[in-house]
């Protein structure tokens, strides 16, 4: 059977959302998550799915026929070629980059996909349909990793206006 890997480095791994056994790897040692290409097929046609995107545009970003996508969405068929793996392999990434940004509410993450982006205009489906996943996938997670990002933000306010009380301002000399 195939199966898709996926290494995730402990900055990416949110146990909230993707639990983990009590003998868990080092802290230098990448997790892999393994999962079955029909379940991963299921599970990203199923998000996608959520997000609104046609069937059409989940066949383009798959790079397979609508009649195939349909056998995937009901776990009929494998997904056997290595480009269609990759490409669900990165879909997923996304998919749990939207979930480690967006984790109070998984309706933004769908929201994500179908609204108007301006580093991916005019959305950013059409952008991978377009100019492939790579792009959107390495914008997400280096949302995930940068300083200033969720899990840096104080609740109280913007950090614009200075709410962050001096001692835990964050620095961006690399300090």
């Amino acid at each position: 059977m195939r199966q898709i890997k996926i290494s995730i480095t402990p900055e990416h791994w949110f146990p909230e959302i993707w639990p983990r056994g009590e003998e868990g790897p080092r802290a230098s040692e990448p997790t892999i998550l393994i999962l079955p290409a029909d379940f991963a097929a299921w599970h990203v046609l199923n998000f996608l799915g959520k997000a609104g995107v046609g069937e059409t545009d989940q066949a383009a970003l798959f790079g397979v026929p609508v009649g195939r996508l349909h056998r995937y969405r009901r776990r009929i068929s494998v997904p056997g070629r290595l480009e269609v793996l990759a490409r669900i392999a990165d879909l997923l990434r996304c998919e749990m980059a939207l979930q480690g940004i967006y984790v109070d509410t998984r309706e933004a993450s769908y929201q994500w996909f179908a609204a108007y982006h301006r580093r991916f205009p005019p959305h950013p489906v059409a952008y991978m349909k377009q100019h492939g996943i790579w792009p959107v996938r390495r914008y997400l997670e280096q949302k995930l990793r940068h300083p200033m990002s969720w899990r840096m933000k104080p609740i109280t306010g913007s950090t614009r206006r200075g709410r962050w009380p001096r001692s835990e301002r964050p620095s961006f000399r690399g300090e």
